[in-house]
């Protein structure tokens, strides 16, 4: 009997540490399993797969202000348009005439004048070129200035003494003063243009009548409107390659279209210089209210990388998981985006990690 007992008894002992070492077990590859899990979930990764990458590039610069000319007449009168009309954003050469006021009778007699001294220099070319035949292209070339809606060029200098006595005794010279004399009695009806420039404003239109002293107009010497922008020397080439580059204000707006005009030196500290673009299509409006604008286009990187977020770098290091452990790498950056960097130096397959959960 007690044998059996003693049978019975070992038997659910042992069957009590089957049981025991069976969960015991279980447990365990739970708890490995469970720990796996949890050593797999602490980091957020992303396979690398290296390629070429097209993104873009913004550059902010600023619209270069102009010093500005007032049109305006010391009398008062009927505004009339010059030749040809002129408007907002149109170039025009010295001399040009810009407005003028109605006075036909003083306009015609003063054309006539011009046109009577055109027809006896060009009679008296044949003899300068007999007599002073080195001369004879600078006369030439006067003629051609000699025109209704123009100032009178001034007289070629200096001349010969022979010269001088030849358009004395031709009466060339006394036409000349005089036709000067009353141009300059006509310059309170008319406006020419003072220098090559553009128009950058317009306040009267043809036809008004206007007051002494009042503003007809704002012009101004430069013939184009510029902007300016500060890049990195390593951008250059860059820059100059953009055709019909899209110009946009801060706030989004467009402004106009422009070209790589030209570019500074090369500061040596900054390792910086300054770019300068043409600027045409304006928005005379949003360009002249909000100089600040902006550029953006199109680059494509020259080696084979990832874009990354700026929180998965330090400096030039990023851990990627190698056993399913973190291991610091170092790595190049070759560009930027506005919220990526372009890194080189991982491995395709590698695992990146972007962030700890």
């Amino acid at each position: 009997m007690k044998r059996k007992q003693f049978i019975i008894s070992f038997a659910v002992i042992l069957l009590f540490f089957c049981f025991y070492f069976y969960y015991r077990t279980d447990v365990n590859n739970e708890n490995k399993e469970k720990k796996v899990t949890i050593k797999l979930k602490k980091f957020i990764t992303k396979t690398v797969d290296n390629t070429f990458i097209e993104f873009e590039i913004t550059q902010k610069g600023e619209i270069l202000k102009q010093e500005n000319s007032k049109i305006r007449f010391a009398i008062s009168g009927e505004l009339l348009d010059g030749q040809p009309k002129l408007e907002e954003g149109q170039s025009f050469q010295k001399n040009q005439l810009l407005f003028r006021l109605n006075n036909l009778e003083a306009f015609s007699t003063l054309a006539a004048k011009k046109v009577e001294l055109a027809q006896l220099l060009e009679s008296l070319l044949p003899q300068i070129a007999s007599k002073f035949e080195n001369n004879i292209e600078k006369w030439k070339a006067f003629l051609d200035e000699i025109k209704p809606i123009k100032r009178l060029p001034e007289i070629v200098s200096p001349l010969l003494a022979a010269e001088s006595s030849f358009l004395e005794e031709s009466h060339f010279m006394q036409t000349y003063v005089k036709t000067k004399m009353l141009e300059s009695e006509m310059e309170k009806y008319f406006y020419l243009a003072p220098f090559d420039g553009r128009c950058v404003k317009l306040f009267v239109s043809s036809g008004k009548k206007i007051s002494p002293e009042s503003t007809i107009a704002l012009i101004s010497k430069d013939t184009k409107l510029l902007s300016k922008f500060t890049i990195k020397k390593e951008k250059l080439d860059l820059n100059k390659k953009q055709k019909n580059i899209q110009f946009w204000s801060e706030n989004g707006e467009e402004i106009s279209k422009g070209e790589f005009l030209r570019s500074s030196k090369i500061n040596d500290k900054s390792d910086s210089l300054e770019v300068f673009y043409s600027l045409y299509k304006i928005n005379e409006s949003i360009a002249r209210s909000d100089t600040h604008v902006k550029i953006t286009f199109k680059q494509k990187t020259t080696v084979k990388c990832i874009a990354v977020p700026f929180s998965a770098i330090n400096g030039n290091i990023v851990r990627v998981l190698v056993n399913e452990l973190p291991v610091s790498k170092t790595i190049t950056i070759i560009g930027k985006t506005e919220n990526h960097y372009l890194i080189s130096g991982l491995a395709d397959g590698e695992k990146l990690i972007l962030k700890k959960i």
